[in-house]
């Protein structure tokens, strides 16, 4: 019997955290991590069909706020490039009511 992997959510409270997530191009990025495979800002961009300039900014951005994170590298041509995985499966920002 195949086992379920339980999905990882992160409650997002960070007022920064949510603040990144306002964006429609970094809540696409996020959309293509349909694996756990870590991709590099040249895959997203590629899945994107958006130059991978336009890209990093965004996904740096992520990273900052501890939605993304580094978890690798590889080879691309004469340098490395990072690979990056999202903290959680599912971002919940749902509002927080006990405040």
């Amino acid at each position: 019997m195949a086992k379920k992997s339980k999905l990882r959510t992160l409650l997002v409270r960070d007022p920064r955290q949510r603040k990144v997530l306002t964006s429609p191009v970094r809540l696409e990025i996020l959309g293509h991590f349909t694996s756990s495979d870590p991709l590099s800002v040249s895959d997203i961009a590629a899945r994107m069909g958006r130059p991978a300039t336009a890209v990093y900014y965004h996904v740096h951005k992520l990273a900052e706020v501890g939605l993304v994170e580094p978890v690798g590298s590889r080879p691309s041509g004469k340098r490395e490039e990072t690979l990056f995985r999202p903290v959680a499966d599912q971002f919940d920002l749902t509002p927080d009511r006990t405040n």
